[in-house]
């Protein structure tokens, strides 16, 4: 996953750089620091809290870890929509 995510970045910026004076560079910027935030918010909060719950035993998923896995599909969620509006952004800045 890290590769793609340092390849996309890169890719964004790219796309920046080429059309620094087009009029969607605004949008290419929302687009690059939106995805930013989820990669970030990725590696920070949910990769810690998947990595604690996979060391947990299947018999043992008390309620700390069912409310721990609560909050990772929260997170998970608000990422996945990070990553929409990214890409909206995206779309709509190289359309412009």
């Amino acid at each position: 996953m890290p590769v793609w995510y340092i390849a996309s970045i890169g890719l964004l910026a790219a796309e920046m750089i080429v059309n620094r004076h087009e009029a969607g560079l605004k949008l290419l910027g929302a687009s690059t620091a939106l995805w930013a935030i989820a990669i970030l918010m990725s590696i920070f909060l949910l990769v810690p809290i998947n990595n604690r719950l996979a060391r947990a035993e299947a018999q043992a998923f008390t309620e700390t870890e069912r409310h721990k896995h609560g909050k990772w599909d929260t997170l998970h969620r608000v990422r996945v929509a990070l990553i929409t509006a990214a890409m909206i952004c995206l779309l709509a800045g190289i359309q412009s």
